[in-house]
């Protein structure tokens, strides 16, 4: 099973796996527009979001998921 996984839906891009680690709240409140579910992150579109904080909320995911 992936740490974190992408799908690129119709309504909106979603990421899986990218919440619920220690500081992604601070992530998400400074990542723009999203909307997010039991672990999944929805993006619209991806102008709506800052590229550099999405990227640094998926490498701290990951790592926090990697060292478990």
């Amino acid at each position: 099973m992936p740490l974190i996984a992408f799908s690129p839906r119709k309504p909106a891009i979603v990421l899986y796996g990218v919440t619920g680690f220690n500081g992604a709240d601070g992530l998400l409140a400074k990542l723009g527009k999203h909307t997010t579910g039991k672990g999944c992150l929805y993006i619209k579109k991806l102008a709506d979001v800052d590229g550099k904080v999405l990227e640094t909320l998926v490498s701290k995911a990951f790592a926090a998921k990697s060292l478990r």
